[in-house]
């Protein structure tokens, strides 16, 4: 495979001021062409700047970033909710200004050109949250070339937002994703997250997108790393 350059530009910013971690990982998944893929982040991807994807690694001088191979998955898919349901789970979002992610493209609350997404409880269970997705409010519009990397962007969040992430900050480490049905611009889309475990540092979340018609579009699985020298870490 020839090295390609990857760059992630400002606009794709995540939490902590580094790129989006899902918005990263669907760069790279779309560059090897696997599907589902899984990425493992290495170290936090900086913005503005020249990558180099060579081999099923993206790295920076000598500086390895994240490595791509063929995914599997380990855990279930969550549970369709409705589009009522998601729209509820909205009203009782977590998702706030934070020095952490309120510029994340996804969720950041002080991003006008941001997804949007508000994840919130969902009645009856104390695991799942959920959203609803709008892509064609995007301003400016998803650009087609885009749309791989901005369904993983949108998978990504849900999973961290099954906790309170201002007070227990997380950086996402490794995802698994599969996109059957890439969104348009036309239908909103249903978010879901959920909660499996929580080993020290590490906390494993699946999360998946459906149509309003509850067929599934794409489903994840994601693995966390609390931020060292947080309280909540």
């Amino acid at each position: 495979m020839t090295p390609t350059n990857l760059l992630v530009a400002r606009r794709f910013a995540g939490p902590i001021g580094f790129a989006n971690g899902g918005w990263l990982a669907g760069m790279v998944a779309q560059a090897s062409g696997l599907d589902p893929a899984e990425v493992t982040l290495r170290r936090p991807i900086p913005l503005d700047v020249d990558l180099v994807f060579d081999d099923g690694r993206l790295s920076l001088a000598d500086e390895l970033l994240a490595e791509v191979r063929e995914g599997e998955f380990t855990r279930d898919i969550p549970t369709v909710v409705s589009l009522e349901e998601a729209q509820a789970g909205e009203s009782r979002s977590l998702v706030r200004s934070s020095p952490e992610y309120g510029n994340c493209l996804v969720c950041g609350v002080d991003r006008p050109d941001g997804y949007g997404l508000r994840p919130g409880a969902v009645t009856g269970y104390d695991d799942t949250v959920a959203c609803v997705w709008r892509p064609g409010s995007l301003t400016p519009l998803l650009d087609p070339a885009d749309v791989i990397p901005a369904t993983w962007a949108a998978l990504d969040c849900p999973g961290v937002w099954t906790i309170d992430a201002p007070n227990d900050p997380m950086l996402l480490g490794r995802m698994t994703a599969r996109v059957l049905t890439p969104p348009n611009l036309t239908d909103d889309v249903i978010a879901v997250g959920r909660r499996h475990t929580r080993e020290g540092r590490k906390m494993f979340t699946s999360t998946a997108l459906f149509s309003v018609d509850g067929t599934l579009m794409a489903h994840a699985e994601q693995i966390w790393i609390a931020v060292t020298g947080h309280p909540g870490a």
